[in-house]
């Protein structure tokens, strides 16, 4: 695009940074707003991590009035042995299950599943029934509705 030299009058580009005949600067040099390009993507990442830390903080805040509850719940309704002795099977047959092979061999994995009475499903175990929450998943969960 081309405009006109103020000075002289002259046809110039619009490109150019002084006019050619008389030498009067066309662009002057502007203060600008414009943030740098580093600065801008630096405040970006801190508006990021301030959500981050945001959701960390509602979501713990959520899970810590969770497990209130049930504690709660579980101080006004106990256990009976059955269910300790059922969740405590449940737990070993968990950790044997996801002991690292750094730890035990597939074998010996296998050997003390065995031992314990594991199934390799829990669901398809006798006392899956018995279990409570987390170890039967359908087993109901009370204290979610008092959380609400």
């Amino acid at each position: 695009m081309l405009i006109r030299c103020p000075e002289c009058n002259l046809t110039v580009s619009d490109q150019a940074v002084s006019c050619p005949k008389c030498g009067r600067p066309l662009k002057y040099k502007a203060t600008s707003s414009v943030e740098p390009k580093g600065r801008k993507s630096r405040s970006r990442f801190w508006i990021y991590f301030l959500g981050l830390g945001v959701l960390w903080f509602v979501g713990s805040e959520w899970a810590k009035k969770e497990h209130e509850a049930e504690e709660q719940y579980l101080k006004e309704h106990p256990l009976t042995a059955k269910q300790v002795a059922t969740n405590k099977h449940f737990n070993t047959c968990y950790q044997y299950r996801n002991m690292s092979r750094t730890v035990w061999s597939e074998t010996q994995k296998y050997y003390s599943l065995l031992g314990e009475g594991c199934y390799s499903d829990d669901r398809d175990d006798p006392r899956y029934g018995d279990a409570t929450y987390p170890w039967n998943a359908n087993a109901p969960q009370p204290w979610k509705s008092l959380n609400e």
